[in-house]
């Protein structure tokens, strides 16, 4: 399997051959790698790389970093590739609560920040349901 990222990439390093590498100001696309080779500090400092090429093998990941200064490769343990969705949620199907189930769960989620607010909904829910000692 093989996927291009377009760049330009800003890289950080962790240490240990562990690199992540951001597409555009931060809020693009991001490539994480895990067990980059020694030539990884020579192509990941450099600040002219327009692309990357991931190609998943069974023994590992081969990474094309693409630049002004041509192709060079580098091997990898693993490598993901984040990439936000922003409009992710809106073809869910998700409950919609009217203006009283958003009333009662505020008032939920409101008592459940109290110290004691759980034992509290608790013992009403107890009492409620009739299972409560009489």
């Amino acid at each position: 399997m093989q996927q291009t990222v377009s760049g330009p990439f800003k890289a950080q390093h962790f240490g240990a051959g562990t690199w992540r590498l951001c597409a555009g100001m931060g809020f693009g696309r991001e490539v994480y790698l895990q067990g980059a080779g020694p030539a990884a500090p020579d192509l990941f400092t450099d600040a002219s790389i327009t692309a990357l090429t991931v190609e998943w093998r069974p023994d590992g990941v081969l990474v094309a970093v693409i630049g002004i200064t041509g192709v060079r490769h580098l091997n990898a343990r693993s490598v993901i590739i984040h990439e936000p969705k922003g409009q992710l949620y809106e073809n869910l199907t998700l409950a919609n609560f009217d203006s009283d189930a958003r009333r009662f769960w505020k008032r939920v989620f409101r008592l459940m920040r109290i110290p004691g607010g759980r034992f509290l909904l608790g013992f009403i829910a107890r009492r409620k349901s009739g299972t409560g000692s009489q």
